[in-house]
């Protein structure tokens, strides 16, 4: 009976492919950076609404943010959710694909709202601003709207079909350095070069790697490097992320990067401030290898095989992460490109594959193969189950 469904979903997905894809070139051509995703959330809770999804807007504090809900045979349980993300990047604008992610998680749901005999429960979409740096998914889980979530699916667009198994926690670090200006040239003796200390820190920084375990990156921006070259500078501030695949470790390599900075300081005079802000980490996916088992069974009946995540490939990090630590969750990664083609994520040459033939193509493979997840989800108890167990195991400790 659920491959009769499944068979349904899928025509079902073709059938609105047109308009799912119309959206996602929306988004692309007005690329919104995070929390200002005005268009893009207008674009997708419109087609939810116009699918019959009741809809709110502005949910979690977040003004983009929103949830859609349609209730199958009048059931609220189970729920499946499909998140949904539509933030663009600085300069580069979709360069990591998320006009799609926001069209399939809305064709996802509205394919699956469609079957009104065989499944009951209810299909959540839910609509998350500022992946790349504001962690929406952190505000959705601690207000709630994920309490009575049963799985949580999401896929990725990348160059292969992967799947994705770990991403990387991520702590925020702003560090600020200040010291005393002085003429540069006639008295630079007087004074205390904080842009000196901030260099400083990075070179301590790239001497650290060495020590540090293959899943640790530590990166960073200098946002402010002094207001003129002709002065000393007695200011500078710069951002950076520390991460690991692990959260213990990453606190570790916090206090590694904390004596860097120190050292810095005390190198050059300076005095040194820093700002982690752990209200926003990104903690690191512990996917539920049911859920990621079922994604890749659907995706070998569209003929995709799925490869396994191996450690160089660790990804970047995601706030999904945050909601597969309170409910089962998948974030695996969907094909764009043709295959065989690596295409960097965060560049220009991402951008465009976002928007290309094969990139309506991934968005359609994953409409229907997120769909028919959720008719197994929605249909067959035992293997919710087996997700909910494999994620009270993995919690329990």
């Amino acid at each position: 009976m659920l491959e009769a469904i499944k068979e349904q979903v899928q025509k079902i997905a073709l059938d609105i492919e047109q308009e799912m894809w119309e959206a996602a070139l929306f988004i692309h051509e007005h690329p919104e950076l995070g929390d200002h995703e005005f268009l893009a959330a207008e674009r997708l809770t419109g087609l939810l609404k116009q699918h019959g999804f009741t809809v709110e807007l502005g949910i979690a504090g977040r003004e983009t943010a929103f949830r859609g809900t349609y209730e199958l045979q009048g059931n609220t349980s189970p729920t499946v959710a499909y998140i949904a993300e539509y933030d663009a990047l600085p300069e580069v604008g979709h360069a990591c694909g998320h006009n799609l992610i926001g069209t399939m998680s809305v064709g996802a749901g509205i394919a699956l709202s469609k079957i009104q005999d065989g499944l009951g429960g209810r299909i959540v979409v839910l609509g998350s601003p500022d992946e790349e740096g504001g962690g929406g998914k952190i505000s959705l889980v601690t207000h709630g709207y994920f309490d009575d979530v049963d799985a949580a699916l999401m896929i990725h667009p990348g160059d292969k079909d992967v799947k994705r198994k770990f991403n990387l926690a991520a702590f925020p670090v702003v560090v600020e350095f200040r010291g005393k200006p002085a003429h540069a040239a006639s008295e630079p003796f007087s004074g205390i070069n904080a842009l000196d200390a901030m260099i400083q820190l990075f070179n301590n920084i790239g001497l650290l790697r060495q020590q540090l375990q293959d899943d640790v990156r530590i990166h960073g921006i200098i946002t402010h490097g002094g207001a003129a070259s002709n002065i000393i500078p007695d200011y500078t501030r710069g951002e950076f992320i520390v991460r690991a695949s692990e959260l213990n470790r990453t606190y570790e390599t916090l206090e590694k990067f904390k004596r860097c900075v120190k050292a810095a300081a005390m190198a050059t005079g300076a005095s040194e401030e820093i700002q982690v802000d752990l209200e926003h980490k990104y903690e690191p996916l512990m996917t539920n290898n049911v859920l990621m088992d079922l994604y890749a069974e659907n995706m070998r009946i569209l003929g995709i095989d799925v490869e396994e995540q191996v450690l160089s490939e660790l990804g970047g990090s995601s706030d999904i992460g945050n909601v597969s630590q309170v409910v089962p969750a998948i974030h695996p990664t969907g094909r764009i490109v043709q295959p065989g083609k690596e295409v960097p994520g965060h560049s220009y040459e991402f951008a465009l594959a976002s928007k290309s033939d094969e990139a309506k193509q991934g968005m359609l493979r994953g409409i229907q193969t997120l769909a028919m997840c959720g008719v197994d989800l929605l249909g067959n108890p035992d293997i919710l189950d087996a997700a909910k167990n494999e994620f009270q195991q993995k919690t329990a400790g």
